[in-house]
């Protein structure tokens, strides 16, 4: 990714979320893992009840199943605040959001934008992919849109970069130094994508977002610019495809 300096240095100074003790390399993959089963109970479900039932469809609705899960990461960030506070240390500092920067917010934006960009071209999909647009869009539909929206854009990203490039990093990141921590919370970061159901191509594609998101959290010593860059990445397609839509 390119930055908007020629000289490729993370801050000097480390930030507070660095400095803060983290929990046991061993709690934090634990605490992981558990949080990555969690959160991808929806998608689990799914998956085995296509493999006992023979058919191809969900277990719920697209209603119900956008609420459930929207209901899972919202228990995945509860139990990552509060697995925090038993540490004693802020929350935002061991997260990552002590120092909140717009110049992290714009790097975050440009480097998801740029990636989508490079990635889609690479793959031969298409930037819209998400919705079909239809000009007979009644209320139902309208909220059903708004829903995925927000899970996709909003409450994914936040609760994967809590877990991923918040609790997880902060916990690997003495042990395992900047290259082990950026691969393993890359490759948990895919493997979630898996267990939410998607291919394995899809879990590679992830990988290589995982890589460009742990060097955002690196590079800026914050969470806020790679929350950002998961954002932008996971939005274009669905507000795209929604401004059409509606």
């Amino acid at each position: 990714m390119s930055h908007y300096s020629l000289t490729l240095q993370p801050a000097v100074t480390a930030p507070a979320a660095e400095t803060a003790p983290p929990r046991g390399i061993s709690a934090t993959l634990a605490w992981t893992c558990a949080l990555i089963v969690l959160a991808s109970l929806q998608g689990i479900a799914n998956e085995s009840w296509r493999a006992w039932s023979g058919q191809s469809a969900k277990l719920l609705s697209l209603n119900l199943d956008i609420m459930a899960q929207l209901a899972l990461y919202a228990a995945v960030v509860t139990l990552i605040v509060v697995l925090v506070r038993l540490t004693r240390v802020p929350v935002r500092t061991y997260l990552g959001f002590a120092d909140l920067r717009a110049r992290d917010v714009l790097l975050g934006l440009g480097c998801g934008l740029a990636s989508w960009i490079i990635v889609s071209v690479l793959a031969s999909t298409p930037i819209i992919n998400h919705f079909s647009p239809s000009s007979t869009m009644n209320a139902e539909q309208v909220f059903l849109s708004l829903s995925l929206w927000i899970l996709v854009t909003v409450a994914g990203p936040v609760a994967e970069e809590l877990l991923f490039r918040g609790f997880l990093h902060h916990g690997l990141r003495r042990q395992l130094g900047a290259i082990g921590t950026l691969l393993v919370t890359s490759i948990m970061f895919a493997l979630i994508h898996r267990g939410y159901g998607y291919g394995w191509d899809h879990v590679i594609f992830a990988f290589v977002y995982g890589l460009m998101l742990g060097g955002l959290r690196w590079y800026t010593g914050g969470t806020t610019a790679s929350l950002a860059a998961h954002v932008m990445v996971n939005g274009i397609p669905v507000t795209a495809g929604l401004m059409l839509a509606l």
